[in-house]
Protein backbone atom coordinates (compact mmCIF):
# COMPACT_ATOMS: atom_id res chain seq x y z
CA UNK A 1 0.00 0.00 0.00
CA UNK A 2 2.66 2.77 0.99
CA UNK A 3 4.87 1.67 -1.81
CA UNK A 4 1.68 2.15 -4.30
CA UNK A 5 1.55 6.05 -2.69
CA UNK A 6 5.02 6.60 -3.38
CA UNK A 7 4.81 5.51 -6.86
CA UNK A 8 1.56 6.73 -8.25
CA UNK A 9 1.04 10.12 -6.82
CA UNK A 10 1.15 12.65 -9.44
CA UNK A 11 0.55 15.84 -9.64
CA UNK A 12 -1.58 16.63 -12.74
CA UNK A 13 -3.35 13.34 -12.86
CA UNK A 14 -6.62 14.76 -12.10
CA UNK A 15 -8.60 15.03 -15.52
CA UNK A 16 -8.44 18.52 -16.94
CA UNK A 17 -11.61 18.40 -18.71
CA UNK A 18 -13.64 18.28 -15.28
CA UNK A 19 -13.02 20.06 -12.03
CA UNK A 20 -12.61 16.27 -10.16
CA UNK A 21 -9.97 14.43 -9.63
CA UNK A 22 -9.19 11.21 -11.26
CA UNK A 23 -9.83 7.98 -9.31
CA UNK A 24 -6.10 7.28 -9.18
CA UNK A 25 -5.41 10.67 -7.17
CA UNK A 26 -8.47 10.10 -4.95
CA UNK A 27 -7.40 6.17 -4.39
CA UNK A 28 -3.66 7.45 -3.38
CA UNK A 29 -4.92 10.72 -1.05
CA UNK A 30 -7.10 8.03 0.75
CA UNK A 31 -4.11 5.70 0.93
CA UNK A 32 -2.30 8.90 2.45
CA UNK A 33 -5.07 9.93 4.79
CA UNK A 34 -4.87 6.52 6.44
CA UNK A 35 -0.65 6.43 6.75
CA UNK A 36 -1.66 10.13 8.16
CA UNK A 37 -4.54 9.16 10.55
CA UNK A 38 -2.18 7.48 12.92
CA UNK A 39 -1.86 9.18 16.46
CA UNK A 40 2.22 8.03 17.03
CA UNK A 41 3.42 8.84 13.10
CA UNK A 42 1.22 12.60 13.68
CA UNK A 43 4.01 12.80 16.53
CA UNK A 44 6.74 11.87 14.93
CA UNK A 45 5.42 14.56 12.11
CA UNK A 46 5.07 16.81 14.79
CA UNK A 47 8.59 16.10 16.24
CA UNK A 48 10.47 15.83 13.49
CA UNK A 49 8.88 19.16 11.75
CA UNK A 50 10.00 21.34 15.51
CA UNK A 51 13.52 20.15 14.58
CA UNK A 52 15.82 19.61 12.16
CA UNK A 53 16.59 16.19 12.36
CA UNK A 54 16.31 13.25 15.17
CA UNK A 55 17.75 9.67 15.63
CA UNK A 56 15.65 6.90 16.25
CA UNK A 57 16.95 6.90 20.05
CA UNK A 58 15.61 10.47 20.32
CA UNK A 59 11.95 9.77 18.83
CA UNK A 60 11.60 6.71 21.22
CA UNK A 61 12.50 8.16 24.46
CA UNK A 62 9.88 11.30 23.76
CA UNK A 63 6.74 9.18 22.49
CA UNK A 64 7.64 6.20 25.30
CA UNK A 65 7.35 3.40 22.84
CA UNK A 66 9.65 1.39 22.00
CA UNK A 67 12.20 0.82 19.36
CA UNK A 68 10.97 -1.91 17.02
CA UNK A 69 7.63 0.19 16.92
CA UNK A 70 9.00 3.47 16.32
CA UNK A 71 11.02 2.19 13.53
CA UNK A 72 8.34 0.47 11.96
CA UNK A 73 6.33 3.81 12.07
CA UNK A 74 9.35 5.81 10.80
CA UNK A 75 9.42 2.72 8.06
CA UNK A 76 6.12 3.38 6.72
CA UNK A 77 6.74 7.48 6.97
CA UNK A 78 9.77 7.11 4.80
CA UNK A 79 8.61 4.68 2.44
CA UNK A 80 5.92 6.94 1.63
CA UNK A 81 8.45 9.36 1.46
CA UNK A 82 7.70 11.42 3.99
CA UNK A 83 10.60 11.61 5.47
CA UNK A 84 13.85 11.51 4.42
CA UNK A 85 17.31 9.76 6.75
CA UNK A 86 20.78 11.17 7.12
CA UNK A 87 23.45 7.79 8.33
CA UNK A 88 26.57 8.89 10.44
CA UNK A 89 28.10 6.03 12.24
CA UNK A 90 25.78 3.59 13.84
CA UNK A 91 22.69 6.33 13.88
CA UNK A 92 20.61 6.98 11.55
CA UNK A 93 18.47 10.37 11.71
CA UNK A 94 15.17 11.26 10.12
CA UNK A 95 13.67 14.66 8.86
CA UNK A 96 10.81 15.23 7.22
CA UNK A 97 10.89 15.70 3.22
CA UNK A 98 9.96 19.12 2.65
CA UNK A 99 9.90 18.87 -1.13
CA UNK A 100 7.71 15.54 -1.07
CA UNK A 101 5.08 17.86 1.58
CA UNK A 102 4.77 20.51 -0.88
CA UNK A 103 4.27 18.37 -3.65
CA UNK A 104 1.61 16.45 -1.33
CA UNK A 105 0.09 19.82 -0.20
CA UNK A 106 -0.01 21.15 -3.97
CA UNK A 107 -1.42 17.31 -5.17
CA UNK A 108 -4.43 17.83 -1.98
CA UNK A 109 -4.99 21.73 -3.13
CA UNK A 110 -5.63 20.60 -6.97
CA UNK A 111 -8.06 18.19 -6.27
CA UNK A 112 -10.06 20.50 -4.44
CA UNK A 113 -10.87 18.22 -1.54
CA UNK A 114 -13.07 20.22 0.55
CA UNK A 115 -13.66 22.73 -1.82
CA UNK A 116 -17.53 22.72 -1.40
CA UNK A 117 -17.79 22.50 2.14
CA UNK A 118 -15.66 25.50 2.03
CA UNK A 119 -17.35 27.35 -0.68
CA UNK A 120 -20.90 26.76 -0.87
CA UNK A 121 -21.42 29.15 -3.66
CA UNK A 122 -19.15 27.44 -6.12
CA UNK A 123 -21.20 24.21 -5.03
CA UNK A 124 -24.64 25.72 -5.80
CA UNK A 125 -23.54 26.52 -9.51
CA UNK A 126 -22.29 22.85 -9.88
CA UNK A 127 -25.61 21.21 -9.23
CA UNK A 128 -27.41 24.13 -11.23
Amino acid sequence: MVNHLRNTMHLGSSDKNSKRPSGGVVKDLAQLFKLLADETRLKILDMLGARKELCVRDLWERLGQSQPAVSHHLGLLRMAGLVDTRHEGKHIYYRIDRERFEQLMAMIQQTRVGSQVLSPNESEEVES
